[in-house]
């Protein structure tokens, strides 16, 4: 399977080195992908990686997947509203948008649009660029819509080549 990538230019941000980072303890983040795709969760695990990323001077890649739709892949006559390569397109100017909103100025961002199976592409991107932490939410889906849905963040945690931080929407508060 073929992947497409759309990324946006590197921001202009300096990193900075916190001087009170705990990297007596041996823990060093220098790359941390977020995977969002523009929920609410998605966010609050955004709010996490950018503390981490603030505290150890490290680089926030954020990545969006637009999944591709298997069932019409074998189908060249059914037309679809949109594109996947459109869809790329208005997901890279909203993770930009989220960029320059969310994160603050001094955290380097690489924002990345990837087209195919979310699980995959999010850990093949963790590969690529020698990931040293994933943090992902999860939607905490039970029982029919789990089974229905998967379960991104588990397939995830599975096959990542880097520790992944989970980021429930009601959890306590630690960062």
């Amino acid at each position: 399977m073929k992947t497409k990538t759309l990324k946006a230019k590197t921001t202009n941000r300096l990193a900075v080195q916190n001087p009170e980072a705990p990297q007596s303890a041996g823990l060093r983040l220098k790359v941390i992908v977020v995977p969002i795709d523009f929920s609410a969760e998605s966010k609050k695990a955004l709010q996490y990686a950018s503390k981490l990323a603030a505290g150890f001077g490290a680089v926030l890649r954020v990545i969006h997947v637009v999944e591709t739709a298997p069932f019409l892949n074998d189908l060249p006559n059914v037309v679809l509203t949109r594109s996947e390569n459109e869809m790329a397109k208005e997901a890279l100017v909203k993770l930009q948008a989220i960029a320059q909103d969310e994160i603050d100025e001094l955290i380097p961002v690489q924002p990345e649009v990837r087209i195919g199976k979310p699980y995959r592409e999010i850990v093949g991107a963790a590969k690529v660029l020698g990931a040293d932490l994933i943090v992902i939410a999860t939607h905490g889906y039970t029982g029919l819509k789990h089974a229905l849905l998967g379960s991104t963040a588990e397939r995830v945690v599975q096959y990542a080549p880097c520790p992944v931080l989970v980021v429930r929407e009601n959890q306590n508060e630690f960062i």
